[in-house]
């Protein structure tokens, strides 16, 4: 805090999982630095949750500098990682990169998450498609809302399995294929262009095919 501080920027602290969450919906920040041992019964599920809940960028401190953990990260929703040891002269210049961006509303008001005639509303938790709701189970709406903050990315089993089901990331990856099967009945079946795509052996990837003609 105070390193960030001499850097020039306001910055608060909260104590655990919990609290960072609290901060974060109630917004007035720019940017989220987020330690990933922080501690809290939901610290590993914080980063998928908050992606959901706000439109804030969220920066990652992990004491784990292996490339498949920042990319782990990344997939989650993570803005940035940055590994231990690191120098705050330089998370301070990727804090300003990050803020000279497209500024994310974190006042509870998001615009959601579009792609083609499909429309995600985090806030009010509604899912439109060619204007038609579209009526998702909590995971289902989770596992779209992932991979509508993805689009165009193919997302492994793995990386679907820890942002929807955290407290189970070890499970069955078959889980994730059920549920796949079930948003693709009600997402893509009743309309003619097709957005969620099974890539094999690697995943899944949200897109509009028709935009790439």
């Amino acid at each position: 805090m105070r390193q960030l501080s001499t850097e020039g920027h306001v910055a608060q602290g909260a104590g655990n999982a919990d609290q960072a969450r609290g901060l974060a919906l109630a917004g007035g920040f720019d940017v989220m630095v987020l330690d990933a041992e922080i501690s809290g019964t939901g610290r590993r599920s914080l980063v998928p949750r908050l992606t959901l809940e706000v439109n804030l960028p969220i920066v990652v401190l992990c004491g784990d500098g292996r490339p498949e953990e920042r990319v782990r990260l990344l997939q989650l929703g993570a803005d940035d990682v940055l590994a231990r040891p690191f120098a705050y002269a330089e998370l301070s210049a990727r804090l300003m990169a990050l803020g000279r961006r497209q500024p994310r509303r974190s006042d509870g008001h998001d615009d959601g998450y579009r792609l083609a005639d499909l429309e995600l509303d985090p806030v009010r938790r509604r899912v439109r498609r060619a204007g038609r709701v579209l009526e998702l189970s909590a995971r289902e709406f989770t596992l779209l809302a992932v991979l509508l903050r993805h689009q165009g990315e193919v997302m492994s089993r793995t990386a679907l399995l820890e942002a929807a089901w955290p407290s189970d990331r070890h499970g069955d990856s078959n889980v994730v294929e059920v549920a796949i099967r079930r948003l693709r009945s009600k997402l893509d079946d009743p309309f003619r262009t097709k957005l969620l795509h099974t890539v094999r052996g690697m995943g899944y990837v949200l897109e509009s095919k028709l935009e790439k003609r």
